[in-house]
């Protein structure tokens, strides 16, 4: 069955404010029996449809359950809202897949390589700045397009963490970075608590 946003709605309520799905009461028609119907219904309808899932890295997302499979609840957020089938890729503003705010979500076409957060290997406390023991001065490279293409750019070395972190911020705000991107660790990093 295709997953539309009428069949959505007649499923599903949604809070765009807090992000969460819910069980509608459902008619007749999706049951074998009166009985089943009603059994479905006193269980479920109005309750929280969604489960925080997380991956071997931290990572945490929402599924929820549409017609006994698991889909990505931001994905069908998405068709809920728009009518249209989601994005390849949906970015969360915020960096946390939990928060299915309609407000926090957006096509990743342009955003979601832009809204990173800190690797967890990161030594020096700057996405892009490392130090060069050789050199004995702060290094910085970051990603970037130029001529339509992905470069890996070099921007120089400098004395001091600060005036390395201030040529990396200038280049990505040139870059169209998202103010987070870098900045801090994911929510979802055990660090970052």
């Amino acid at each position: 069955m295709e997953l539309t946003q009428s069949l959505l709605r007649e499923l599903f309520d949604y809070d765009p404010v807090r992000g969460v799905l819910y069980f509608r009461k459902r008619a007749a028609k999706w049951f074998d029996s009166e009985h089943g119907c009603a059994m479905w219904n006193a269980r479920f309808a109005g309750k929280v449809n969604g489960t925080t899932q997380s991956k071997g890295n931290g990572y945490r997302r929402i599924k929820v359950s549409v017609l006994g499979k698991q889909h990505l609840a931001h994905r069908i957020i998405w068709i809920y809202m728009t009518g249209e089938r989601p994005p390849k890729q949906i970015d969360h503003i915020d960096r946390d897949a939990t928060n299915n705010s309609w407000a926090n979500l957006r096509d990743a076409k342009e955003f979601n390589q832009k809204n990173k957060s800190m690797q967890r290997n990161n030594r020096s406390g700057v996405t892009g700045v490392s130090w060069s023991k050789a050199n004995r001065r702060w290094c910085t490279r970051v990603w970037g397009c130029e001529g339509g293409k992905r470069v890996y750019k070099y921007l120089g070395g400098f004395d001091s963490i600060d005036e390395a972190e201030r040529a990396v911020s200038a280049y990505r705000v040139k870059q169209g970075y998202s103010f987070f991107h870098g900045k801090n660790l994911a929510p979802y990093d055990s660090r970052a608590n």
